[in-house]
């Protein structure tokens, strides 16, 4: 199974670290991610998914349901693996107001507050690429996730 198998539609949910996966931590991370899709199921039915650590610092759970479904408790037990992983790795992954943006160092990821203040100090403007990870699909993952600051949701903080 090959992230360019998948339907374009297939729904995603992107869980943004405030901090790097390390190098060791990634491959820990993936494998673990790898376990939890060939395993995930809803209603006893295999969920054709498959998860990505992107940036180093973004993880990436992708499901085709146009061939099973998720149901409520499927979800939930997405969820509580991602718990586990921010438990274990010592992430915030559930953190809804850290912002990340492209920069010429990579990905900086930073509280809201920080993020304004990086705005009015000009370290970031209306041209900076921020990650929108309310996309929901992998076609808009593909078009959408990285877009100026002043065509995102974030432009409203600064």
């Amino acid at each position: 199974m090959k992230w360019d198998d998948f339907d374009e539609g297939s729904r995603i949910w992107i869980y943004n670290s405030t901090k790097p996966f390390s190098s060791n931590e990634m491959g820990l991370v993936q494998k673990e991610l790898d376990q939890f899709c060939k395993d995930w199921t809803s209603h006893n039915n295999q969920l054709y998914a498959l998860g990505r650590i992107m940036h180093q610092q973004f993880i990436v759970i992708m499901l085709d349901e146009s061939k099973a479904g998720a149901s409520g408790c499927s979800i939930d037990k997405s969820v509580a693996f991602i718990r586990n992983l921010q438990q274990k790795y010592g992430k915030d992954l559930f953190n809804r107001m850290n912002f990340s943006y492209l920069s010429d160092d990579g990905v900086i990821s930073v509280d809201k507050e920080a993020f304004k203040e990086a705005y009015h100090k000009n370290e970031i403007n209306d041209d900076t690429l921020v990650f929108d990870h309310l996309v929901n699909s992998k076609a808009a993952l593909n078009e959408a996730w990285k877009k100026p600051l002043k065509d995102s949701w974030h432009k409203r903080f600064v």
